[in-house]
């Protein structure tokens, strides 16, 4: 078991890749169950610890990334293929001409009984005022009568 390690930014440039790209692709396999020993070693070089990766995991890693977008390509022309037919755009411009005569039907009966409504409430404000104007001459009159009396008494008591 004798794997050559290189660092992070080698890996970079191996994978023609950024080193977050890099970091990634390590992050998934070990998230996947990779042990770590077998891709990372940590070392000391020039007075600083280095991560160094495992060449041979970094290309089969690669070789599945690459495989990966081909199949979820060849997976998305599986999945239109296997659509029905176009609808006809005739079909779709009937369907929506029918949905709005039906809307346009429904506004116009909506309209048909807020019409009917307010005629109702102008038909009672109108029977208020005929009510009000018969209180009113009702109210006149007793203080005409009122007032009459009280001139009667007035020239009595002389």
């Amino acid at each position: 078991m004798d794997q050559e390690f290189i660092t992070i930014g080698e890996a970079a440039r191996l994978l023609k890749q950024a080193d977050s790209a890099v970091m990634l692709l390590i992050k998934k396999a070990l998230l996947a169950g990779t042990l770590k020993e077998d891709i990372m070693k940590s070392e000391m070089r020039e007075g600083r610890m280095m991560y160094l990766i495992s060449r041979t995991f970094l290309i089969k890693e690669s070789a599945k990334e690459k495989e990966a977008p081909v199949a979820k390509e060849a997976s998305r022309e599986a999945y239109y293929k296997k659509e029905e037919e176009p609808v006809p755009v005739a079909s779709l411009e009937d369907d929506m001409i029918a949905t709005l005569k039906k809307v346009i039907d429904t506004k116009d009966q909506q309209i048909g009984d807020l019409s009917g409504k307010i005629d109702q409430l102008i038909e009672r404000d109108h029977e208020t005022n005929i009510l009000l104007k018969g209180l009113h001459d009702r109210l006149f009159l007793l203080e005409q009568g009122k007032s009459q009396e009280g001139k009667r008494d007035k020239e009595k008591e002389k």
